[in-house]
């Protein structure tokens, strides 16, 4: 006995060694989760505001969901930027994973958290993790001098809700000056950061596997982004039009824009070419002290927000390259022109430039380039006031493909598309298909354009190479011949049917050319991109929305009223006689202090000139602005209205409806490129008095594309009107007899008879469906008639809100049959709000219940066949009705009565007589023969070539 309970408890020993030592062996600990090898590489040819942070994923065993970064500006306080999910089951593929902080970026928004929130299974050493920056101005307030902060701020809250507050700042000779900022709340403002160049910043990297489970973080790595030069500007074209005396330039806009101060264009004569490849080359040597030999002829400041048109144009006359008014500016001396090669250069905000690799260019004249087509600006119809709309050129038809129909191809169906703008108005596009021997095969008048039609050949097309389509227009009432496009279509090989060639017109392809739009507001004269478009477009829409937010630069904060400090200027108006932009306090008490403020920057932007001479003409520049804002300043009529104000409440009223007026208006520039220097610009757009144009969009109160749908809802309701006030008066309108309606007396009879119960399924929508109210009121129909008969009624749900809809519909109709003790709630119940499991639910119903009638009213989906088929194997009469489409043939299929569509609204007013529901039905109908009459006028006229009656209606 004494061995026998060793032997057990050895054995007993040993498994428990079993249990806790083996598994062991092959657990993983949290240090095989840690992200290893992460590094941080500074983002090329940026402003030093990026870095790049590269790590290796970890393997797919490890059933990692996720990778979290955390960024700091000190090692033990990292905090969550962003994440990058990632699929369990497959991991990741690359070798290398990267994340990109750079560009502005969120910093702290509303639903950051109240305090600092340690990060899921981190522990208590450091570092600390933290899901995000808290709504502290302690916290956050220290970090802002380590990024550059832009402050997104509701215009009202800058307006009129902001703190006002004073900070006394030291000068060098120990005196107190004070400066006023306005003070926002943090629920006032979101900040979005920007990276500083050569600051210092940590970052590391969580792994979070599919348990959700926070393994420890990585190493923080150290980074510091740099600001880099400017990248090469790639893809430079250029063309000379000899006739016309013109210099044109085009080049691939740049992935960065943010650091961009000039684009530069220099030309370079075979004498100076290997002194400035020597200068180009040396020129990053702090010790070389050579200059540029280059001549430069261009250069342009890039606007904000630096979406800058990449392209120059220049007039020369012989060798001088002109200015806009026409005076010389550059002599490019005695070389032959051909002789020049040209440069294009990006020079960023701390003057550091770099160079496109020299190009030569081609002499082409005029008639090589593309007409320009009239150019127009006009205010969007039927909107809120937030688009202009441009158009441009006369209609473009084309076609987009060809293919025969039949064996013989004999019949070739061409599909088509076309633009147009306000100012034509298409009545017909002529199609005019000719053979490869220029024969004319047929003539298409495409009066209704469905962008489709069909060629009848009169002999077999089996070796067709090629066709030829001739395409005009017939618009504003008038057909034009002078206007012609031309396309060829082609046999193609690889696709074994007909392709459509470029689009010509004047025998310049349209399809080359892309359109480029642009703008620039009252207060510089520079334009930027809105968007390039395709040469076939004939009108765009340019958004100028409602300004909602003010952007300002946040550096400064106010620990102890949790205030953060913004400046309190805010832009005005634009000056058009001094050519300023003025600004002025939001605080009526800092107004007059503006002058004293410029004139203060003048005097530090003078000091500049001690240490740096070589920066007087951009000085003298900056000045001379500076100056032309005081003179405004001080003659300004709307600043002498603004001031007169006695609060900052009226004032800043009188302010915003000016300035949010002022930065809403644009004027415009045109312009077609193929994208290698071919280049047409239109003038700018003047008005009667010789003046730069500028537009602004207008709100409409009425949008006119809805005038058919207006007058029809008029109409409907007059309709309406006058049926339910002929049924109220006791006239009987009549309905056509449902017999599916008619018969639920009979079934509801047969079940009593044979002492079984009815089941009504209200569908399995929910009580927002037109549908499930429809089911709903013939319910009540039939529970009704089902008290009379003492029959019971059974009522299964699948939307819990149906259900005490449902009950009570059956209770009330109880009560009007008289029957108020056989009403049974249990009998209306939930089944599951799973599809397929209440469809199981309510078949076990019916073979359980043996149900003698089965009503099907409301919305079906794919489960109505096994219903209808459960009902039909027990024997029961069944009476369905949906508005679903795609069920409605299983209903007639195995269903005694179908009420099909309309017929299950119109089931509720042929049942309960009452003259508002006849009225509406009534109403309806004649509504329905009116459209029917509609239809057949518009076929029948459309057979004449009269359009007006379809074109009255709006495409949706």
């Amino acid at each position: 006995m004494k061995n026998k309970k060793l032997r057990s408890g050895g054995f007993i020993i040993i498994l428990l060694l079993f249990v806790f030592t083996i598994p062991s062996l092959f657990a993983q600990t949290d240090s095989d989760y840690v992200v290893k090898n992460v590094r941080l590489l500074d983002e090329p040819n940026d402003d030093g505001s990026g870095l790049q942070i590269q790590w290796e994923p970890l393997p797919k065993e490890k059933r990692i969901i996720s990778y979290r970064i955390y960024r700091g500006v000190c090692p033990d306080s990292l905090f969550f930027i962003g994440e990058i999910p990632v699929n369990a089951k497959t991991g990741v593929n690359s070798k290398i994973m990267s994340y990109y902080d750079k560009n502005y970026n969120e910093f702290l928004d509303l639903r950051a958290p109240f305090k600092l929130k340690r990060e899921n299974h981190q522990p208590d050493q450091k570092p600390y993790y933290f899901k995000a920056l808290p709504k502290d101005v302690n916290i956050v307030g220290p970090m802002l001098s380590k990024y550059n902060i832009l402050g997104i701020i509701p215009k009202e809250e800058f307006y009129f809700k902001t703190t006002k507050t004073e900070i006394e700042n030291s000068k060098k000779d120990n005196s107190k000056e004070k400066e006023v900022f306005a003070g926002l709340k943090i629920n006032q403002i979101i900040l979005y950061k920007k990276l500083v160049p050569g600051e210092k910043y940590y970052y590391s990297i969580i792994a979070v596997d599919e348990k959700r489970h926070f393994h420890r973080g990585s190493k923080p790595a150290l980074g510091s982004p740099i600001d880099n030069y400017p990248e090469k500007p790639a893809n430079v074209y250029g063309t000379y039009v000899k006739d016309t005396g013109k210099l044109q330039f085009e080049w691939t806009p740049p992935l960065a824009y943010d650091d961009l101060n000039y684009y530069r264009i220099y030309a370079i004569s075979p004498s100076m070419e290997a002194s400035f490849n020597s200068w180009v080359a040396n020129r990053l040597n702090t010790e070389f002290k050579g200059q540029n030999p280059a001549i430069k002829i261009y250069e342009t400041q890039t606007p904000q927000p630096y979406n800058a048109p990449c392209y120059a144009i220049m007039n020369l006359d012989g060798t001088n390259v002109l200015n806009k008014k026409g005076a010389p500016v550059v002599d490019l001396g005695q070389t032959p022109f051909d002789n020049y090669r040209y440069v294009v250069s990006y020079t960023d905000y701390e003057n550091r430039e770099t160079f496109s690799d020299p190009i030569s260019i081609p002499q082409i004249y005029n008639n090589a380039l593309p007409v320009l087509p009239k150019f127009d600006v006009f205010d969007k119809l039927n909107d809120k006031g937030e688009y202009m709309t441009l158009a441009w050129g006369k209609p473009v038809a084309f076609v987009n493909s060809a293919s025969f129909i039949d064996k013989n191809k004999k019949k070739l169906q061409i599909s088509y598309d076309f633009t147009t703008n306000k100012f034509y108005k298409i009545n017909s596009i002529f199609f005019e298909v000719y053979d490869s021997q220029g024969k004319l095969v047929q003539t298409i008048n495409e009066f209704y354009q469905d962008r489709l039609f069909k060629v009848n050949f009169t002999e077999p097309q089996q070796d067709t190479k090629e066709l030829s389509v001739k395409i005009y227009f017939k618009y504003n009432g008038l057909i034009d011949r002078e206007y012609v496009l031309t396309q060829k279509l082609i046999y193609d090989q690889t696709i074994l049917t007909l392709r459509p060639d470029k689009i010509r017109i004047n025998n310049h392809p349209v399809d080359e050319y892309s359109v480029i739009l642009m703008k620039a507001p009252k207060s510089t004269e520079l334009f930027r991109v809105i968007k390039r478009v395709a040469g076939f477009e004939r009108d765009s829409d340019d958004k100028i929305a409602y300004e909602s937010s003010i952007f300002k630069g946040v550096n400064r904060y106010d620990a102890k009223n949790q205030l953060f400090l913004v400046d309190t200027n805010i832009d005005f108006i634009y000056d058009t006689k001094n050519k300023a932009a003025l600004s002025t306090s939001i605080y009526l008490s800092e107004s007059g202090k503006a002058v004293e403020k410029l004139k203060k920057r003048i005097a530090d932007v003078q000091k500049i000139l001690i240490s740096q001479p070589d920066q007087k003409p951009a000085v003298d520049n900056f000045i001379s602005n500076i100056n032309k804002q005081i003179e405004a300043i001080q003659n300004n009529e709307y600043i002498k209205t603004a001031n007169s104000f006695k609060n900052d409440k009226d004032r800043m009223k009188y302010i915003a409806k000016l300035r949010e007026k002022d930065k809403r208006e644009f004027t415009y520039l045109f312009t077609l490129s193929n994208g290698k220097g071919y280049l047409v610009e239109n003038k700018k757009i003047l008005n009667d008095k010789n003046e730069i144009q500028y537009f602004i969009p207008e709100p409409n109160w009425f949008n006119h594309d809805k005038l058919a749908t207006l007058i029809a809802s008029l109409l409907f309701g007059v309709l309406v009107f006058v049926y339910v006030n002929l049924a109220r008066r006791g006239k009987d309108l009549y309905i056509r007899p449902i017999a599916g309606i008619d018969e639920i007396d009979n079934a509801i009879g047969r079940a009593t008879e044979m002492g079984r119960p009815i089941l009504f399924c209200p569908g399995l929508s929910g009580i927002g469906d037109v549908a499930t109210l429809a089911g709903l009121s013939i319910l009540g129909r039939v529970a009704k008639k089902a008290a009379e008969y003492d029959t019971r009624i059974i009522v299964p749900c699948r939307d819990y809100i149906v259900i005490p809809i449902a009950q009570e519909i059956v209770r009330e109709a109880h009560y009007e049959a008289g029957r108020p003790d056989s009403f049974d709630k249990n009998n209306i119940f939930f089944v599951s709000d799973q599809q397929f499991a209440y469809v199981a639910g309510v078949n076990g119903v019916m073979i359980r219940e043996k149900t003698a009638t089965n009503f099907y009213m409301g919305m079906f989906y794919a489960e109505s066949l096994i219903m209808t088929e459960t009902g039909n194997s027990t024997g029961a009469i069944q009476i369905a009705g949906t508005d679903a489409v795609t069920q409605i043939p299983f209903f007639i299929t195995t269903c005694d009565y179908t009420l099909i569509g309309e017929e299950l609204y119109a089931a509720s007013a042929y049942l309960a007589r009452q003259p508002l529901m006849l009225g509406t039905l009534k109403a309806q109908d004649f509504a329905k023969f009116i459209i029917f009459l509609f239809l057949v006028t518009g076929s029948i006229l459309s057979t004449a070539h009269v359009t007006w009656i379809i074109k009255l209606f709006p495409n949706k």
